[in-house]
């Protein structure tokens, strides 16, 4: 089985999932093109940092990876992104920098918990006409009303079309990452590590 890898962030409890929490994790790491394979792919966009293009710190089948400089978010670049816009890393963390001065705390899950993935917008559509899922409650209808956004327990999925135009960048990044912020959010993600499995009928 390929093994699963974010950036360097030794924090990350969403990949070592028991239960109900491990199925989705595959599932979603597979989904949103996260799990790392031998193969070799074109990458989409470059990263950023105040301007300069900096080298990916992590690259897979799926895509490139980079974190913030400032906060460490894991960010990625899935290869399939039909974009040739850069992605300034050092807005992913002014972003989060208003978050917090927003809500005035720590977010419920840490800036490297989750991380943030840029897909094409094709598997975001994709992902939003999909099923309704039953983990989320009645967070579930606010989160597929959202079109530029899809987050799960394992990422914040974004799609490339904010890439090239910095506000639809900024807004996205600041749905996306402000459900860390959300308590209904974090009890959906940590209530799977309690999940029971159910027996098969």
């Amino acid at each position: 089985m390929p093994q699963i890898g974010f950036l360097e962030s030794p924090s990350a409890p969403l990949l070592t999932m028991k239960n109900g929490r491990r199925g989705l994790a595959v599932l979603f790491l597979v989904m949103g093109g996260l799990v790392a394979c031998p193969a070799a792919a074109v990458a989409g966009g470059r990263f950023t940092i105040g301007g300069r293009v900096v080298e990916p710190q992590d690259t897979n089948f799926a895509g490139v990876r980079h974190a913030s400089p400032k906060y460490r978010i894991s960010v990625q670049i899935n290869h399939d992104t039909r974009t040739v816009a850069d992605l300034e890393l050092s807005v992913v963390d002014e972003v989060f920098r208003v978050l917090l001065a927003l809500h005035r705390r720590e977010p419920f899950l840490t800036a490297d918990a989750i991380p943030v993935v840029f897909i094409a917008d094709m598997k975001m559509r994709r992902f939003i006409e999909g099923p309704r899922r039953l983990l989320f409650g009645n967070l579930e209808t606010d989160l597929k009303k959202q079109q530029e956004v899809y987050v799960s327990p394992t990422a914040i999925f974004v799609t490339e079309a904010t890439l090239a135009d910095i506000e639809k960048l900024q807004a996205a990044l600041r749905l996306g990452l402000g459900y860390l912020f959300d308590a209904d959010f974090y009890r959906a993600v940590v209530g799977l590590d309690h999940a029971t499995p159910r027996p098969a009928d």
